[in-house]
C-alpha cells in the first residue's frame, strides 16, 4: 500500500467527490490545507491551479 506525507498549508486536489473523495476533504478541513474538488475531468483552469501545486509526497 501506498501512503503519502503532505505538508501543512499545502494545495490539494481531490478528483472526485464520492465517498473517498468526501472522506479525504473532512480529514483535512481545518488543518490549513488548501483543497480545490474536482467534481469531473479536470479544465485549463484546474490544470493551472494543478501546475502551481508546491505539495511535498513521500510515498512510502
Amino acid at each position: 500500500m501506498n501512503e503519502m506525507t503532505i505538508e501543512t498549508g499545502s494545495k490539494i486536489g481531490i478528483y472526485g467527490l464520492g465517498l473517498t473523495g468526501q472522506s479525504v476533504a473532512k480529514f483535512l478541513d481545518g488543518k490549513g490545507f488548501s483543497l480545490h474538488l474536482f467534481d469531473d475531468s479536470p479544465t485549463e483552469s484546474h490544470l493551472h491551479w494543478l501546475r502551481n501545486l508546491r505539495t511535498k509526497f513521500t510515498l512510502l
